[in-house]
């Protein structure tokens, strides 16, 4: 039977954010990554149950800076509400570009969770990496309302909703970067985009236009 792998998207890396807790998930457990995050495998998690139920072979797997954390949130949803959902992360990936690019070396075709504002630019580099036949492109924005949900589900993404927040730095930057992965729809430049970032953060760490961004 051909497996269905749910696929994440990073956004940020793992700590990121101070450690916050969420009754949702439990008093003795901190989360290290926006909350953005955690909506993404909220909606993985639903995704690959519902598939599961279904019949079908499926599994989750987190990439990019944030894929340990990730992984670690979707265990601790599994252990609440009592399922089984595979989960594996790979956090050899930086960049929306080589997140995809490393999915290219798996054979199975993908539902991929993004967010809104990114997924023009996924949409081209999963394009470009993957074929339009291999994917599935879903923003979790657009999942939540047109998905049922349980009421943990609900409840869980009712308290991140308080949380949730992207700079306005950070769209900015993802428009000149979807135009980037029009010109270059293999790398994006991300490559000297990174050594970049890397320069003008050594500068000034606390003020630069790449500080908590989610470049990453």
């Amino acid at each position: 039977m051909e497996k269905r792998e749910i696929a994440i998207l990073g956004y940020e890396h793992d700590g990121s954010r101070e450690a916050y807790k969420l009754d949702s998930l439990g008093e003795e457990f901190e989360v290290k990554v926006p909350p953005e995050n955690i909506l993404m495998a909220v909606c993985a998690h639903h995704e690959a149950r519902k598939l599961i139920e279904e019949g079908e072979d499926a599994f989750i797997l987190t990439v990019g800076g944030a894929a340990i954390s990730n992984k670690r949130i979707m265990e601790r949803i599994n252990e609440i509400t009592g399922k089984e959902v595979p989960v594996e992360a790979d956090n050899s990936s930086n960049s929306i570009a080589s997140n995809i690019k490393s999915l290219a070396e798996r054979e199975n075709p993908f539902v991929i969770i993004c967010q809104k504002f990114a997924r023009l630019r996924a949409s081209i580099h999963a394009n470009f990496h993957l074929g339009e036949n291999r994917y599935q492109m879903k923003d979790w924005e657009t999942y939540i309302k047109e998905n049922e949900l349980s009421s943990f589900e609900r409840v869980l993404i009712q308290e991140l909703g308080t949380l949730r927040y992207i700079p306005l730095q950070r769209k900015m930057v993802e428009g000149v970067l979807t135009i980037l992965a029009y010109i270059d729809p293999e790398d994006g430049f991300t490559t000297q985009i990174a050594l970049l970032r890397q320069k003008i953060r050594g500068k000034d760490p606390k003020d630069n236009i790449f500080n908590k961004t989610g470049m990453s």
